[in-house]
């Protein structure tokens, strides 16, 4: 039986309500730019992987998970890194922090990444009504860990009548579910569809134990590697 080391500490720390039902919610995503990529071996279009495997959240007013159809599958391909689902992510709401598998050290070694990078976000005037949810506009920035002087621009919209602070990948932290969501002008989430008090709980999900490194760390060792790899 698999045992959720974090979900049993943090919610020591911070008290888990044990009636929370679980959500589920399910992402489409797209490309602006379909533009072909080509993996040496065979010549993709992005937008037409994605379709075959879309992105889902499972939730609870305290936290959530997200991964693709693939990983829930145990497949792999290259959708999941344009999904950023490659590393599937818990999302704890009250301290702001992601919680992901990572491999590490010139990718030699398994860790927890705990990544409390998030999206800045500023609420608009903007409303409209997406797919029959009230949704109102947020703007958000996100800067590089890799080159600081580098910002990632965000657009979401979100559904107050849906009161929790999730979406996919890093479109949290607002006071709505996230129903439409652009990132970096380039990739566009829309939610497909959501079922409320699922049997499936997000405890049911879990992380492979390994120590835990703050994702900043881990940025400072990727760029040191860069910087080595640059002299060659």
């Amino acid at each position: 039986m698999k045992i959720n080391l974090r979900l049993i500490i943090l919610s020591l720390i911070f008290p888990i309500c044990t009636i929370s039902q679980t959500h589920h919610a399910v992402y489409s995503y797209r490309y602006t730019d379909n533009e072909p990529l080509d993996l040496g071996n065979q010549i993709i279009y992005p937008t037409d992987l994605a379709a075959n495997n879309p992105t889902h959240l499972s939730f609870d007013p305290q936290h959530s998970y997200y991964t693709s159809e693939n990983k829930l599958n145990n497949l792999n391909d290259f959708s999941d890194i344009m999904a950023y689902t490659h590393e599937p992510m818990f999302y704890y709401a009250n301290i702001q922090t992601y919680y992901y598998n990572h491999l590490y050290n010139s990718y030699s070694e398994l860790v927890i990444a705990v990544d409390n990078v998030t999206v800045q976000w500023e609420i608009t005037d903007e409303t409209q009504v997406i797919d029959g949810y009230y949704c109102i506009k947020a703007v958000g920035k996100l800067r590089s860990v890799y080159a600081k002087e580098d910002v990632y621009y965000y657009e979401a919209w979100f559904a107050p009548e849906l009161p929790y602070a999730y979406g996919p990948y890093k479109f949290s932290g607002l006071p709505g579910l996230v129903v439409y969501g652009i990132e970096r002008n380039s990739t566009i989430y829309k939610l497909e569809k959501i079922n409320f008090n699922v049997s499936t709980q997000i405890e049911n999900f879990s992380l492979t134990p390994a120590k835990e490194i703050p994702i900043q760390k881990i940025d400072e060792k990727y760029l040191e590697e860069y910087e080595m790899y640059k002299k060659y």
